[in-house]
């Protein structure tokens, strides 16, 4: 006897069923203007929270590369306005929630050398970055 399948049938029966609405929800944006975002791409796909593209194509791998795609150039379009815009620190916080970049933070504080100075660097997770790097540090003199 063979078994049944049971469950919710799956949302897109292939890659190339998902990707028009991928296009679609880009070309909307660039048509009014609004900047792209994980939410919204995942409610245009037909998912109720921002992670189930990503859920969805770990079940299903071979949605994988078109969903990468769809992340990516989200995540290309906040590099651009981090760098050509003026108000960063909500581009910092979406890529770091969205897109896994580590913002790790080097104090360093001398009484000798002049001024506290802070220096913030951004790295995504698969830069290669010593440990020493990403975390955090504070060292002081005097």
């Amino acid at each position: 006897m063979k078994k049944k399948k049971t469950g919710r049938p799956r949302k897109f029966k292939s890659p190339d069923e998902m990707a028009p609405l991928i296009d679609k929800y880009f070309a909307d944006c660039d048509a009014k203007k609004q900047p792209y975002c994980v939410p919204a791409l995942s409610l245009a796909l037909g998912f109720c929270y921002r992670q189930g593209p990503w859920e969805y194509a770990k079940k299903y791998p071979e949605f994988t590369d078109t969903i990468k795609k769809a992340r990516l150039r989200i995540e290309a379009q906040r590099n651009i306005q981090l760098i050509s815009e003026r108000n960063a620190a909500g581009k910092i916080f979406d890529l770091c929630n969205n897109f896994g970049w580590i913002q790790p933070h080097k104090i360093e504080h001398s009484y000798d050398e002049g001024p506290d100075r802070i220096k913030i660097e951004f790295y995504r997770p698969e830069d290669s970055v010593s440990d020493s790097k990403k975390n955090s540090k504070i060292s002081s003199g005097g």
